[in-house]
């Protein structure tokens, strides 16, 4: 490096090689395009919220004040995320994909839950939301029944409500808001325990991708469960580098989780020990949890922990045991519970080779478009779209088994991907399935966001010191 000149010294940074002056250059016309669409968006936000608290009531007016609040609100973190990267665009892209998440999500969101359908889940929570509101105000949190399931993500609405006031599609805003709050975690988990990966893939592909933008945007358990998710990745990213704060982060994704989901805290259980029996310890490290007592300190922390999951699973389940046995019988429930409606089909069994590669053609892909009509073709488009996808980045894909044993948070990805396909292919909906599946693409993202294959002369920049890009962060 010593023998470039200054003002031509190349940047490595997932492989591409460009002069300073080139980088700056594209760098500030990336900036300016970024800033026109952002302030033209909240441009659009303050117009149409002057005309609506004229021309409309609170339901209207109030969530288009709560996005703007939330909007702003959500600045430092995309003012951190630029910071960490040291490229202002990084700001501005979190910026816009939250403009884009709560105004053509939640809307598109709000608009079949109330005009497409009749009745839906998200009217129910918000019901049951305004009954509590009163009790809440009074500052009383007494009395609620048992806070598991269902019952927690109404009391999560009441709460919400009772900050907000009464406007359900203000509600749905909240809970796209707490569902990006989630992808925004995942990403800094990526960028944390995978810096050679492609940051610029997977920022698009977990910001934007249809399924992301739409499903969590609405008032229920998939929000919340996104925003845990999240939590739970940043904890595992952060004790995967040898940092004690994970902790802290998987301590309480986990237990948002449990309120839940508890399953889906012991699918991350599972995923991380599967990372941690993958993981090369980096001599480069000099973080205790980095090196190998720390991974023995981490495995007792998690056979402890996971016993806890493991109970309030079964407790979840309504099951004396979980075995093999009574787990078979939740997967057949589930089956039947989910069989209605004209979405309805018949799940391939995932207990053989050949059936879970099926089961994972259905969790990834399915429906067609061929299968479905009306609005649900555009969920069997998509599907097709993240074939193409998969397909198109062969090269990547086929990186995957090397990758595992390189980096031990694409281990847990695998691993995370591999149990939830398993555990998810039982559900006999499209519709249902789709929905599920925001809970699954942010850890599936990360095998799609592999870095290239290297060529000649790239250099592994995260290789070199570890310990200060994790300083860094």
């Amino acid at each position: 490096m010593s023998s470039v000149a200054p003002e031509h010294r190349a940047i490595a940074t997932r492989g591409a090689w460009l002069p300073t002056e080139q980088r700056a250059h594209g760098k500030k016309r990336n900036v300016s395009s970024m800033s026109l669409l952002f302030v033209l968006g909240v441009t659009a936000l303050l117009i149409a919220l002057a005309i609506a608290m004229q021309t409309t009531g609170y339901e209207v007016w109030g969530a288009l004040l709560v996005g703007s609040v939330l909007l702003v609100v959500t600045i430092p973190l995309a003012t951190r995320a630029a910071k960490l990267e040291n490229d202002p665009k990084v700001g501005r892209i979190i910026l816009l994909a939250l403009f884009v998440k709560l105004s053509i999500g939640s809307l598109a969101r709000y608009f079949v839950a109330h005009v497409v359908y009749s009745a839906s889940d998200a009217q129910g929570y918000y019901n049951a939301g305004l009954l509590l509101v009163p009790q809440f105000q009074r500052w009383n949190f007494a009395d609620l029944g048992a806070l598991i399931g269902t019952r927690f993500v109404e009391v999560v609405s009441g709460i919400v409500l009772t900050i907000i006031n009464e406007t359900q599609l203000g509600e749905f805003i909240v809970f796209s808001w707490m569902s990006f709050l989630g992808l925004y975690l995942f990403y800094q988990a990526f960028r944390l325990a995978f810096p050679e990966g492609d940051h610029k893939r997977y920022r698009l592909l977990i910001f934007f991708w249809p399924s992301m933008l739409f499903w969590p945007s609405s008032v229920g358990k998939d929000a919340w469960m996104v925003w845990m998710l999240g939590m739970c990745a940043l904890g595992v990213a952060n004790l995967m580098v040898g940092r004690f704060r994970g902790f802290a982060w998987l301590a309480v994704g986990s237990f948002g989780c449990i309120m839940v989901r508890p399953h889906l805290a012991l699918i991350i259980v599972a995923a991380f020990a599967l990372g941690l029996v993958l993981r090369r310890n980096r001599g480069a490290y000099s973080r205790m949890l980095a090196r190998p007592l720390g991974t023995i300190v981490l495995f007792v922390g998690m056979i402890v922990f996971g016993a806890l999951t493991f109970q309030q699973t079964q407790s979840f389940f309504k099951l004396d045991s979980l075995d093999l046995e009574s787990a078979q019988a939740v997967i057949d429930s589930t089956t039947l519970k989910t069989a209605e409606g004209g979405s309805s089909f018949t799940p391939p069994s995932p207990n053989s080779p050949l059936g879970f590669v099926e089961a994972t053609v259905t969790v990834m892909f399915r429906p067609f478009p061929t299968e479905v009509g009306g609005a649900a073709f555009l969920t069997g488009l998509e599907g097709m779209a993240l074939a193409t996808l998969v397909v198109i980045s062969w090269r990547r894909v086929v990186r995957i088994p090397r990758m595992m044993l390189q980096n031990a948070y694409v281990a847990f990805s695998v691993g995370y991907s591999f149990i939830f396909i398993f555990a998810f292919a039982s559900i006999s909906n499209f519709g249902i399935l789709a929905r599920e599946r925001s809970q699954f693409f942010p850890l599936l993202f990360v095998l799609l966001a592999l870095p290239k294959k290297k060529g000649r002369g790239e250099v592994d920049e995260a290789s070199e010191d570890p310990d200060a890009l994790v300083a860094a962060n």
